[in-house]
């Protein structure tokens, strides 16, 4: 996050350099670029942040399941014994008869 944050105060210096260099543009003008610069860093921190928040809490949902504990999704216990963790679409898939059609996505269980 913090090489974000400095990504963009680069950019900014360099959006506010060649803004400078510009006569063409008014002061408004400038002033407007560097509004919207500053709005899209925001929403992109943003963003970045809540991602971020998910993305924990599906690597904490799936190391339970690594490490062999039960916990409950949907209403039904999943552990290996009954579902099958595919990493590539973080899915669990059941194993078992009464679960064999069942897909359930990690960021379904809480």
């Amino acid at each position: 996050m913090i090489k974000l944050i400095i990504g963009f105060i680069g950019i900014l210096a360099v959006i506010v350099l060649v803004l400078n260099l510009m006569t063409n543009l008014s002061k408004q003008d400038k002033l407007k670029v560097v509004y919207l610069f500053i709005s899209v860093v925001i929403i992109v921190g943003a963003y970045e942040f809540f991602q971020n928040k998910k993305g924990n809490k599906d690597r904490e949902i799936v190391l339970k399941y690594m490490h062999g504990d039960s916990f409950e999704c949907r209403g039904l216990e999943i552990n290996k014994s009954t579902f099958n963790f595919v990493s590539g679409t973080l899915t669990f898939v059941g194993k078992k008869e009464n679960n064999k059609n069942t897909v359930i996505r990690v960021g379904e269980c809480e």
